[in-house]
Parts: C-alpha cells; sequence; structure tokens
C-alpha cells in the first residue's frame, strides 16, 4: 500500500501564489486561462446556433417545475429570460397538480439585487419543522460558495426584523426550534480549518449575539469541515454533527438530552437518513460487526434506539452484486425508495441502466 501524505507546500513552491485564491494575481491568472477557452469556444462556426439552442431550452416555459413540497404548500425556484436572478415561489398541492398553476411569488432575486445593489443567487433555504412559516434563506454573491443567510417569514414574505442572521461565510444552518439554530460558521480568527470551511458546531439561541452561541462541538485544524443539518421525521428530530476528516472518511454524531453522542460507525460508512425510528447506512467497505461481514454498497438498518444501546443486530436492506450498486435511497410515508445500477436486460456485457424499488418497513 502506498500512502500519500499531503502537507504544507515549501516556500520555494513556485505556484504558491494561486494559493491567495481571492488574490489579484491568482485571478488574473484564471481570468487569463479563462479567456483562452471562451475565445476557442466562440470561434467555433456553429457557437452562435448552439448557444441559442441551449438558451431557449433553459428559458422554456414548458421545463418541469420541480416541485419540493414543506406542509401545504409546493415551492420551486424559477429563471427564464424574463427572470434572470430568479423567483423563488410556491403553490399549494392542488393547484400544482392542475394544468394551468397559480404561483405566489415569495422573492423575487431580481428585485432584492436592483434594491440593495447585490447580484444576488439563491442558494438554497431551510424550513422550522413541523410549522413551516419560519425559515433560513441561503444567498451568495454572483454564485459564491460563500453564503449570507437571513430568517425569512414565509406569511408576511419579508425577512424577518432582528431575526436570525449569519454574515457571509461557508455556512451550515439548520432549526432545532422556533428560537434556535444549530450552525457552524466562520465565527472568527481559528474557527476555520486549513481547508477554510467551519471546524465548530453552535447552538444559537434567539435574541443573543452569534459569538454568545454556546460551542457544542470543535473538529481538528486538519480536517475538512464540520457541518450541521437536522432529520426531521414524524417520530423525532435529529440533529446532526457531521465531522468530515477527509472526503471519504467521517464521524457523525447525534444531538441527545443537550449532549452530542457519537454513532459507532466505520469512518467511510454513509448516514442516508432515518425511517420510522430506523437508522440507515450506506457502507463503502465491507464491515465486520460481531461476526458478521456486511458486504460494500449494502444500504443497512437498525432501530436506532437500540443502537445507540449496543445493538448490532442490522437488517439488509440492500446487497449488491458484482454488476449492481445502489444510486441514492429516499422514503416517502411508509416505503423506503432505492434507485440503483443494475446491467440492462438487452445487453449484460457493457449497459447499465438505473432501476428503482420501494420497500415497506
Amino acid at each position: 500500500m502506498t500512502i500519500l501524505t499531503v502537507g504544507a507546500q515549501n516556500s520555494d513552491d513556485p505556484y504558491l501564489w494561486l494559493e491567495d485564491v481571492e488574490g489579484d494575481s491568482a485571478m488574473s491568472w484564471v481570468l487569463a486561462q479563462n479567456k483562452i477557452t471562451v475565445d476557442a469556444i466562440q470561434a467555433h462556426p456553429d457557437f452562435e446556433k448552439i448557444k441559442k439552442n441551449i438558451l431557449d431550452v433553459l428559458n422554456s416555459t414548458e421545463r418541469i417545475a420541480y416541485p419540493t413540497i414543506h406542509g401545504k404548500y409546493v415551492t420551486n425556484f424559477w429563471q427564464d429570460d424574463k427572470n434572470e436572478r430568479g423567483l423563488w415561489r410556491r403553490t399549494t398541492l392542488e393547484n400544482y397538480l392542475q394544468d394551468s398553476v397559480q404561483w405566489e411569488t415569495l422573492l423575487d432575486l431580481d428585485a432584492l439585487s436592483e434594491q440593495e445593489g447585490e447580484k444576488w443567487a439563491y442558494s438554497g433555504v431551510s424550513y422550522l419543522y413541523p410549522d413551516t412559516s419560519l425559515c433560513m434563506i441561503e444567498l451568495s454573491r454572483g454564485g459564491s460558495d460563500a453564503v449570507e443567510m437571513r430568517e425569512f417569514d414565509l406569511r408576511t414574505k419579508e425577512f424577518v426584523k432582528d431575526g436570525f442572521y449569519v454574515p457571509e461565510a461557508k455556512s451550515s444552518v439548520d432549526w432545532i426550534d422556533k428560537d434556535h439554530l444549530i450552525l457552524s460558521t466562520n465565527f472568527g480568527e481559528g474557527s476555520l480549518t486549513t481547508s477554510g470551511y467551519p471546524r465548530i458546531a453552535k447552538i444559537w439561541e434567539r435574541g443573543t449575539a452569534l459569538d454568545e452561541a454556546k460551542t457544542l462541538y470543535e473538529g481538528r485544524d486538519s480536517d475538512v469541515a464540520v457541518w450541521v443539518y437536522v432529520v426531521n421525521t414524524p417520530e423525532r428530530e435529529y440533529a446532526i454533527v457531521h465531522r468530515s476528516i477527509t472526503f471519504y472518511t467521517y464521524e457523525m454524531f447525534v444531538l441527545m438530552d443537550n449532549k452530542l453522542v457519537k454513532l459507532d460507525l466505520q469512518e467511510d460508512a454513509q448516514l442516508d437518513g432515518f425511517f420510522k425510528n430506523q437508522m440507515l447506512v450506506e457502507l463503502k467497505s465491507d464491515w465486520l460487526v460481531e461476526d458478521n461481514t456486511y458486504k460494500q454498497g449494502a444500504l443497512l438498518s437498525v432501530d436506532f434506539d437500540k443502537f445507540i444501546n449496543g445493538d448490532r443486530n442490522f437488517q439488509v436492506i440492500y446487497e449488491p452484486d458484482e454488476r449492481s450498486s445502489l444510486g441514492s435511497v429516499s422514503n416517502t410515508k411508509d416505503f423506503i425508495c432505492l434507485l440503483y445500477t443494475s446491467p440492462s436486460p438487452r445487453d449484460r456485457t457493457r449497459s447499465r441502466m438505473p432501476s428503482s424499488a420501494c420497500k415497506k418497513k
């Protein structure tokens, strides 16, 4: 086995100046490389025709308005030739299923950008659950990875005055309850990893300053990042702190009775969510547990409370063979839905076709 250790670059590295990703020299170099590519593409004789075809598709009003359901509403983010920066909008599920949908605009990004003199891009939203009247909207300047997060009231369709506000940073934020957020962000000097991502998770109470938020977990400087999120199910809420040690290894913790409990999983195992108090775990390598070996690529299920108390009796929901693999996992009220790849029946030697299945628990 060959182990590659990546450390700080030597001071005589001729490309060290590129580490200053927003520095004038680095940006000038990037723009120069971009120009080489753009000039080559625009010199193609069919460039204008291809550009027009692509724009016609992107601006088509016949595109599917992909829905996200929260409470009694369906939300959608929409961009076209009249709404360059986009509309965040909603309708009822009943109306969405009609031939002609009547959308209600929640936030006009073009109007907001003009009002504030910034080129705002919509980056996502996290909702208070189950009362979806409040949310945290993520806005980035020009599509940057760093986002500004603002509390938004869906009843008034306005930002909440003196509400939760997280300054521009590479952050993750979710709701514990109406008056508490779990978040990881740039809390100031020493709060980021060497990769430039947050390494500290905190609980923030409404009405207090961000720097008064209570520290919940601290990762290491050498980690990739510490992220947070909340999984809401009809049975309970799972607040997760996700420590990315590397891009492929993790530690995960669940907030229980105001304390973090580490999940006793392999560092490369992937937590695929919770379903009727069952924890779903996807394996990236074989796992030997109490004389049982679970296969790489398998999806396992175990009662969460029993697992916390030491039970390692996993149920295998899906196990791949040498010619199949799990693509994604989702669930409805009563079913776990899997998307997986398997060889095409017409040509099992070359093709791999997506398949799906739902299993009732």
